[in-house]
């Protein structure tokens, strides 16, 4: 049989589904078959860990309180957009900036030597050529 149907009887098994016949078949197949017997292990933890949780039921109000705000404008909503302008704003300021200052030529002619940075370890042992922008 495939794991899946395994899995499927095996719970049925756990859950009390099974008939008395059909429940001694599975546990001769359960001692003859390691795996199984491990699965068989491992879904027993795992219902004894479950089995003393129950699940949590909502106030009586609750579905008709949730209905009643959902046309309702969320609080908050307009801060992300104040803050995506504010952002798009800064943005354009330095895109003009950068766009200005490459007008004027503020970059040409520019040169940068990396010889004379000053590195903290000996990670550069070579001489490095200079960059020139242009």
């Amino acid at each position: 049989m495939s794991k899946e149907h395994d899995d499927i009887r095996l719970l049925e098994y756990l859950d009390g589904k099974l008939s008395a016949d059909e429940a001694a078949q599975l546990l001769r197949r359960v001692e003859n078959d390691a795996a199984l017997k491990e699965r068989l292990r491992e879904l027993q933890s795992l219902n004894a860990m479950f089995s003393g949780y129950s699940a949590e039921q909502p106030s009586s109000g609750f579905t008709q309180a949730l209905m009643s705000r959902l046309n309702q404008y969320p609080r908050g909503a307009a801060a992300p957009i104040r803050r995506g302008l504010i952002l798009l704003a800064g943005l354009l300021v330095t895109v003009a900036l950068a766009s200005w200052l490459l007008s004027i030529g503020i970059f040409d002619n520019t040169r940068i030597d990396l010889n004379s940075v000053i590195f903290s370890s000996d990670a550069v042992r070579q001489s490095l050529p200079s960059l020139t922008f242009n």
